[in-house]
């Protein structure tokens, strides 16, 4: 389905990007990784980080795959979807890692609904994703 990772910067807003993830393979475009400025993805997709491809020409990160899917479907969505109270944090340092200063900010503001609940604990509305 997906062709060789590109790094050139004059490559098309639709080219197919494969990812490889701690394993497992991610197919995107470049546009869905670039959709926010001043990333991870920005810098190796410019070809100023050094990057290592695999056996197949997937760029490989040497992360966690479980947290990038929900990354990479913020990326896509610009919402937030499979968060938990156990997850929360780990995807934090995720989203930091990969510079989504968006995403970290509303993980933060998750994480303090969390930790801190209003009204004496009692709830007044349900928050499905932030």
């Amino acid at each position: 389905m997906a062709g060789e990772a590109s790094s050139s910067p004059s490559s098309s807003a639709s080219e197919i990007v494969t990812l490889n993830v701690g394993g497992q393979r991610f197919d995107t475009t470049r546009h869905t990784l670039l959709s926010i400025n001043d990333t991870f993805f920005s810098v190796l997709l410019s070809g100023r980080l050094p990057s290592s491809k695999d056996q197949t020409g997937a760029l490989f990160i040497d992360r966690d795959p479980a947290l990038f899917a929900i990354i990479l479907n913020y990326l896509r969505t610009n919402q937030l979807f499979a968060v938990t109270e156990a997850n929360v944090e780990a995807l934090k340092h995720e989203a930091q890692f990969y510079g989504i200063s968006p995403l970290v900010r509303q993980l933060e503001l998750y994480g303090s609904l969390v930790e801190s609940p209003t009204c004496s604990g009692d709830i007044l509305f349900q928050v499905g994703f932030i």
